[in-house]
């Protein structure tokens, strides 16, 4: 199997788990913070379910400058907007 393949079939099988995770947020709880420090769930679960889009912004992309404007997703508020998310 190539190394591009094996990568493929692990992001799949990963997306899977990923998606039943986030579907298992409670909204209830969006806002609670695991820390004083510590971001909210919902934007902790927010961040899981845009790391697929980094992956595919570091393959696509020779650099990676926070300085230069980037097209940022839309904030995400809802569990059906995480998972909407996941599977984009």
């Amino acid at each position: 199997m190539a190394q591009k393949d094996a990568f493929l079939r692990d992001l799949e099988l990963e997306g899977v788990k990923t998606r039943r995770m986030l579907e298992r947020v409670p909204a209830e709880h969006w806002g609670w913070k695991p820390h004083d420090k510590s971001q909210a769930l919902g934007s902790l679960a927010t961040h899981i379910a845009n790391l697929p889009v980094w992956a595919s912004y570091t393959l696509e992309h020779d650099e990676l400058d926070f300085a230069k404007p980037m097209n940022r997703p839309e904030p995400v508020t809802t569990v059906e907007g995480l998972l909407a998310r996941c599977d984009q």
